[in-house]
């Protein structure tokens, strides 16, 4: 099998990794909004997440806490899809034109918006 991923298979990866170890996002989440009340105007989602790699030393699903570095975009656009209200913190790029839908489909399907 190839190592070169889709757009789709690297979100099919977050939903995965998401459904399994959802601590990750509650903590990514938490340490987001923790940064934006003490008047943060721009965060890196990679410091968001460097963040939860050094808080926890909890196991997840996969063994060891560990995450790709790939899948942080997504965490990042979950969170912007959850708290529309916070959109602008992160500065994000243009990934794949059906991502937005694809977070907004499972943001809508957990019961999150």
């Amino acid at each position: 099998m190839s190592l070169i991923r889709t757009k789709r298979e690297w979100f099919e990866l977050f939903r995965k990794t998401h459904k399994r170890n959802p601590e990750i996002y509650t903590m990514f989440k938490r340490f987001t909004l923790e940064a934006i009340e003490n008047k943060h105007r721009h965060i890196g989602g990679n410091l968001i997440m460097q963040r939860v790699r050094w808080e926890t030393s909890a196991s997840t699903s996969f063994g060891e806490f560990k995450i790709n570095e790939s899948l942080m975009a997504y965490y990042v656009r979950f969170f912007c899809g959850e708290h529309p209200i916070h959109k602008e913190v992160f500065r994000k790029k243009k990934i794949h034109p059906d991502l937005d839908s694809w977070i907004e489909d499972l943001l809508k399907e957990e019961g999150r918006i």
